[in-house]
């Protein structure tokens, strides 16, 4: 496939499909937070007899879509970049179809089993059936065109001789470094004035659990930090052995990008709105540390990469100065 609807191109589609998915998605989203508790009422309870907030999985499962699909979206936005900012894309949507489809099939089958075929609750299933076929082959139709583009930017990268430079990158993830250091201190100075109360009263709603005592972990979670975050700046000049304090970074905001999916789930769960924005949230701030994580992981192994073609230019000279001799 070269070209989208036998006109465009496929990076002009690429872009185009992330705008508009990104939109749409993003306005179903605040649609949804906003007439959360009419449909809630009178979608799932009067039409699928599901009480609100008695299924959590389901909150879990509309939520992460749509908002791994906002993220996805976005980052399509800059596929143009790097070809592996089309792939979240690939997959989420992939499950996006693969969830659809469980509904489309459950709304055909729930007539049936119930013997309500021919009531008017059994034609609004089959619309909505429709509706989903359809938005399903539109689905499948941009996925076909996201990854022949991703083929195409393959090829176009190994025909490509330019490479990424590597005192730029190192320079960047240096940059990070020295934000990072300075956002910890200034939160570690924030949570020791007023942070820490905030938290744990906003805690003690969610949970109904009043004898919070963690400052003295938060507060060397953020020493870790900024100290983490110094051996960064000392180590993204890219010399080998400066490389080996990245590593610490690596696996520190590893965790922590963990921790920020994992509290998005936990976040989606709860019923309120409140709630489910906070999980929004951690769902933004883990998907740009993941981002700047590859960055940094992309540095580190550049500068494996240096020294291995040093050696093995050292290696070659020697060898043809040995034949000449």
């Amino acid at each position: 496939m070269k070209y989208c609807c036998g006109c465009l191109q496929l990076r002009q589609a690429v872009s185009l499909i992330g705008l508009v998915f990104f939109t749409v998605s993003l306005v179903l989203f605040v649609a949804y937070l906003v007439f959360i508790e009419d449909i809630r009422t009178g979608l799932l309870n009067d039409h699928f007899g599901i009480p609100p907030c008695e299924m959590p999985l389901l909150d879990v499962l509309v939520d992460s879509l749509v908002e791994y699909s906002l993220a996805s979206n976005l980052l399509l936005l800059f596929g143009g970049v790097s070809r592996w900012l089309l792939l979240p894309w690939l997959y989420v949507y992939v499950l996006n179809m693969v969830a659809m489809l469980g509904f489309f099939v459950f709304l055909l089958v729930s007539p049936i089993a119930s013997g309500t075929m021919i009531s008017g609750d059994s034609t609004v299933n089959y619309v909505v059936a429709l509706g989903l076929l359809l938005l399903m082959t539109l689905f499948l139709y941009a996925w076909a065109i996201i990854r022949a583009r991703f083929d195409e930017m393959s090829l176009e990268e190994q025909k490509s001789s330019t490479q990424f430079c590597r005192v730029s990158n190192g320079f960047f993830v240096q940059c990070v470094g020295g934000i990072f250091a300075i956002s910890s201190a200034l939160l570690l100075l924030g949570y020791y004035a007023k942070l820490d109360d905030v938290i744990i009263r906003k805690l003690s709603q969610m949970t109904k659990i009043t004898n919070f005592n963690f400052k003295p972990i938060v507060s060397s979670f953020i020493i870790s930090s900024i100290v983490i975050n110094l051996m960064l700046i000392a180590g993204g000049s890219g010399s080998k052995w400066r490389r080996c304090l990245l590593v610490p970074w690596l696996i520190f905001y590893g965790l922590l990008v963990l921790f920020c999916l994992g509290t998005h789930q936990w976040f989606t769960t709860l019923c309120w709105v409140e709630e489910k924005i906070y999980g929004l949230l951690s769902l933004i701030f883990g998907i740009i540390l993941l981002c700047l994580w590859t960055l940094v992981w992309i540095v580190a192994a550049e500068a494996s990469e240096a020294e291995e073609v040093q050696t093995t230019t050292f290696t070659n000279t020697k060898l043809s100065n040995f034949h000449r001799l």
